[in-house]
């Protein structure tokens, strides 16, 4: 039977919640005269768990440039020139390329803006995380790609695209 001395109403119901069938405890001869000894020896704390293989703060290259962007745009969006986002979870790799991409999200969905973005996750480079100072693979990141339609320019004064 544990006791704890915190008050006798924890202690009870404790007591009773712990203890089905016995006697309650203001029972005669079923209060012990003297509460056990605290055991004060130390003991320290479980270890933490570990913490899931992601990159949490990784070094993103700079991001791709417009032709790209223009190359990997896709064509539903690019009809009704349409932007969007997609996010893209990968491993990186012991040399810092993105391989096993998935798609996390894209916005709006269906205009294919997610299938774009795994296209162009051969075009990152990440520092990859280490080991001892060494480079190894296997750590997770979330690449986030904006879409945004290329503005046509008007035509030039004088063209002959002014001219009827």
């Amino acid at each position: 039977m544990t006791w704890i001395a915190l008050t006798s109403a924890v202690a009870i119901a404790i007591q009773v919640a712990g203890s089905v069938g016995e006697a309650p405890p203001s029972a005669p001869g079923n209060v012990p005269s003297t509460p056990p000894p605290l055991d004060w020896t130390y003991r320290p704390p479980p270890p933490s768990p570990p913490l899931p293989d992601w990159a949490y703060h990784p070094l993103y290259p700079p991001p791709p440039k417009h032709d790209d962007l223009a190359t990997y745009y896709p064509d539903r969006a690019q009809r009704i020139n349409a932007e969007g986002m997609a996010r893209i979870a990968c491993t990186v790799t012991e040399a810092g390329s993105l391989s096993d991409c998935v798609v996390v999200d894209e916005s709006p969905p269906g205009l294919g803006f997610g299938e774009s973005a795994l296209k162009m996750a051969h075009l990152f480079k990440m520092k990859p995380k280490t080991v001892d100072g060494r480079p190894v693979g296997g750590a997770r990141v979330v690449v986030p790609i904006r879409f945004k339609p290329h503005p046509v320019p008007p035509p030039a004064v004088g063209s002959a695209a002014l001219k009827p």
